[in-house]
């Protein structure tokens, strides 16, 4: 086995701050947007400590209450010991609710709060749940197990409900992909881009559409214009003029570098310089 197992308590401040510098397994829900709960630009932040962490809540409470007596009834019932466990591979970190290294199969133990749950809902069926699946092949990729028992808790009766998944390929490559993708797009970016932005109200759908039809042909027309303005300056005169039209080459001087001059006079404060900060309206095209 290539993981590293880690000697470090789920929930301590060293895990936490574990999980902030890698690719958890309960977030790649979220990076494949299969989360009910989250989106991709909210667990930037908190990665990036722009948001403080999700507090604990009732149904979180309530899960750990009830995790280590089903590791036990399950252990007991498939006669196989289960153990937690932090395991690391490169970037990517599970914290697994069980691990049996002998049998190469981890546990995941989900225990809803509510009888009304969707996840429950979906467990009766013997459905795993998009954003449980996701999870567990985070495990499965990390751990390189060769089957997980899904355990359900039944809010209603403390009945467990099991079932079996087994490692997708397929998915280890997608959930590399999407958290190269999102590491990139949300990680490396100016933290100040970083925005929780405003739904769009309906009423101004029409208003979008004209902006981005007007958008298109000014593109088109940039491109136009570039390409006859090309080819027409390769064979105009110097200094000539007709047809409604006048050329003249002009000598421009280049630019200041302020920052070679910042770098050469350490001795002086530029800031007293700089101009007043103003608001920039950027309205970015998020078609492509």
């Amino acid at each position: 086995m290539a993981v590293k197992l880690l000697k470090i308590e789920q929930g301590s401040p060293e895990w936490l701050n574990l999980r902030r510098l890698h690719r958890t397994a309960s977030e790649t829900p979220i990076v494949m947007q299969k989360s009910r709960y989250k989106a991709p630009l909210a667990l930037a932040r908190e990665k990036r400590g722009l948001d403080a962490p999700e507090k604990e809540n009732k149904a979180m409470k309530f899960g750990l209450t009830h995790e280590a007596g089903v590791r036990l009834a399950i252990s007991q019932k498939l006669g196989i010991g289960f153990e937690p466990h932090v395991i690391v591979d490169g970037p990517y970190l599970a914290s697994l609710d069980g691990f049996n290294f002998d049998c190469d199969t981890i546990l995941e133990i989900k225990c809803p709060f509510r009888v009304d749950s969707k996840d429950l809902l979906e467990a009766r069926e013997e459905k795993v749940p998009k954003s449980h699946w996701w999870q567990i092949q985070h495990q499965l990729m990390v751990s390189e197990a060769k089957l997980c028992h899904y355990v359900v808790r039944d809010a209603a009766d403390g009945n467990l409900i099991t079932l079996e998944v087994k490692p997708s390929k397929t998915a280890f490559s997608r959930i590399r992909e999407e958290w190269d993708l999102f590491w990139e797009a949300f990680m490396e970016c100016p933290a100040e881009e970083l925005i929780q932005f405003q739904e769009i109200p309906s009423d101004l759908r029409s208003k979008v559409d004209d902006f981005l039809r007007a958008k298109d042909m000014k593109e088109e027309g940039v491109q136009m214009y570039n390409a006859a303005r090309e080819v027409l300056t390769e064979e105009l005169p110097e200094d000539s003029e007709g047809f409604n039209l006048r050329v003249l080459h002009i000598e421009q001087r280049g630019s200041i570098d302020w920052k070679a001059v910042e770098k050469a006079h350490p001795e002086i404060n530029f800031e007293q310089y700089r101009k007043p900060t103003k608001v920039v309206v950027r309205i970015n095209d998020r078609r492509k």
